[in-house]
């Protein structure tokens, strides 16, 4: 069967349901992260689930942004050329479709900061760059012959995270209270992120804000919640 364009209400349909894959991963990874996972070591389900989730998510602003803008969603060429698993251009693309309007907001500049400025959130998104452009590969490629570097390796990259999380390395002597305090930072440094793109989307979008609903689930966090992933409320 020949390929076709799909028609404009089948593709709104599908922004919707890819919106909801998104979450789905994001909450089934910080999910992992709650119940101890990839606290002390790497754990590949892990850093797929949350880095795929991060990928969709952020594409899926892209699209809704794009439509509120221009009555059309953002070209093939544009997506798969210019970003690819490039989860840091992609978040620059959020950022750079913002509305001023949005951006005025007083928890959303808040937001902003932390995201452009928070040491640990920076690693943890660059950990996961790297495990979404080439790095999900690193076995397979290392088992295929081809030269790695066991250094940026993601389980290495994952420790850099991890200590920086934890703060102190004394506190792993005690494994109850460091995964409480290494997975509740990660967990709430990951939806205050979340948060952040999902108010660059929601508040710069009139006609087409119908298409981001799903990403109330993070708008809406409070600071106070921000370290209990959304699927356990």
């Amino acid at each position: 069967m020949s390929k076709v364009v799909l028609p404009k209400n089948v593709r709104h349909f599908n922004i919707l349901e890819e919106l909801a894959n998104a979450i789905a991963c994001l909450r089934t990874g910080l999910g992992r992260i709650a119940e101890g996972h990839a606290v002390h070591s790497a754990d590949a389900p892990t850093l797929f689930l949350l880095s795929n989730g991060i990928e969709r998510y952020l594409k899926v602003g892209i699209h809704v942004l794009v439509h509120d803008q221009t009555g059309d969603f953002a070209a093939f060429a544009l997506m798969q050329k210019n970003y690819s698993h490039n989860l840091l251009k992609l978040e620059t693309a959020v950022f750079d479709l913002e509305t001023p309007n949005a951006r005025a907001n007083m928890q959303s500049r808040d937001d902003r900061d932390f995201v452009k400025t928070d040491p640990l959130l920076r690693k943890l998104v660059e950990c996961l760059d790297g495990f979404a452009r080439t790095e999900r590969y690193f076995l397979l490629d290392g088992v295929s012959g081809e030269p790695v570097d066991p250094n940026i390796s993601p389980s290495e990259r994952w420790l850099d995270v991890r200590d920086a999380a934890a703060g102190d390395p004394s506190l792993f002597l005690e494994p109850a209270r460091a995964r409480q305090v290494v997975s509740g930072r990660l967990i709430g440094r990951v939806q205050q992120y979340l948060r952040c793109i999902s108010q660059a989307v929601i508040d710069s979008t009139s006609g087409s804000r119908y298409l981001a609903a799903g990403m109330g689930v993070f708008h809406d966090i409070k600071d106070r919640d921000l370290e209990r992933p959304v699927e356990s409320r």
